[in-house]
């Protein structure tokens, strides 16, 4: 007997004996694209209930690894199909086709609160944007229906893929006018049309798209006050807010930071706590290194998303690469 799973499922009634099915997961129009590393298979384990789903997407949204990581669009509006009618061939008076062009598709991100738009477009522009050799898509449509292709996962068993694109367009930016928000897009061009014909597969999810939350990414700086050996003094941004004007006191924990020496990376900073000073608006990382650290560099940044996205913390935020906050010790 096949496990049970959710995978192309729909929400009716009883279907007749014979003839037609009178049941099936039919898409609505696109709301929310899913950027999610190039093979990906939803596995047939977190196809078995709607929560092992849910649950599944926020991990992946999560993920600790930045290359294993999915990305979310805004909302989607605006829907251009730019594809064009299949090439014929005339042969004395009878059309031949031969070729059927690929979808060509184009979206509008939905201008949403102040700024968030041109946030996500920034990191969408620089980091995805002609990336179709490692990224593929899932779509979801105004009633939740993710919308993937045929694929098996690493057992074996039926799963949802990803659709793979030939070309991601993350265009420039157009500036608002009197009657228009400001213009961000997003073109793709699907690689095979039959993912999502005959080799269509989708999954009937009963959980809002919009309540799924990507990782924010934050910018750790140097404080006001100079740091010591002891005491490392630290502020950020997020977004055009600050870090401690966002979470304040929240981030005031020893486990939602980490301090590494990035010179020697043997020597060990303890922690001993941490605490937000509002005046300047900044967190007091107090603590002994294990060895001298003078003259090192140190980087400091915030815990993994697996830490900062539950308890005590609840925050989907995250430093890497360039956000990270490095200095040398005097």
């Amino acid at each position: 007997m096949s496990a049970q799973t959710i995978l192309n499922l729909a929400n009716c009634s009883t279907q007749g004996n014979t003839g037609g099915t009178f049941c099936n997961v039919e898409p609505s129009y696109i709301l929310y694209a899913f950027a999610v590393p190039k093979g990906t298979v939803i596995p047939a384990t977190a196809l078995a209930s709607q929560s092992a789903f849910v649950a599944y997407v926020k991990s992946a949204l999560w993920n600790n690894s930045k290359s294993a990581r999915w990305q979310m669009t805004p909302k989607l509006v605006d829907f251009k199909d730019n594809t064009k009618e299949p090439t014929m061939e005339n042969l004395d008076g009878y059309e031949n086709t031969t070729q059927w062009l690929p979808y060509d598709w184009e979206f509008r991100f939905a201008n949403g609160f102040s700024g968030a738009t041109k946030n996500v477009h920034q990191i969408w522009r620089q980091y995805i944007n002609q990336q179709q050799n490692i990224f593929d898509f899932f779509f979801v449509d105004a009633n939740n229906v993710w919308i993937g292709t045929q694929g098996l996962d690493g057992t074996g068993a039926q799963g949802l893929a990803s659709v793979a694109v030939s070309n991601i367009t993350i265009n420039d930016y157009k500036p608002a006018t009197v009657k228009t928000g400001n213009i961000y897009t997003l073109h793709l061009i699907i690689q095979n049309n039959q993912d999502l014909n005959a080799n269509y597969q989708a999954v009937n999810s009963m959980t809002a798209t919009s309540s799924f939350k990507a990782l924010t990414d934050v910018n750790t700086k140097a404080g006001t006050t100079t740091s010591s050996q002891t005491n490392i003094y630290v502020s950020g941004m997020i977004g055009g807010n600050t870090l401690g004007k966002q979470y304040g006191t929240t981030l005031a924990s020893a486990s939602a930071w980490v301090i590494l020496d990035t010179t020697t990376g043997t020597k060990t900073f303890t922690i001993s706590g941490v605490t937000y000073d509002a005046v300047n608006d900044q967190y007091n990382i107090a603590g002994t290194w294990s060895a001298s650290s003078t003259g090192d560099t140190i980087s400091v940044g915030l815990a993994t998303p697996s830490v900062m996205t539950v308890t005590p913390f609840f925050a989907n935020i995250v430093t890497e690469g360039n956000n990270i906050y490095n200095f040398v010790t005097a």
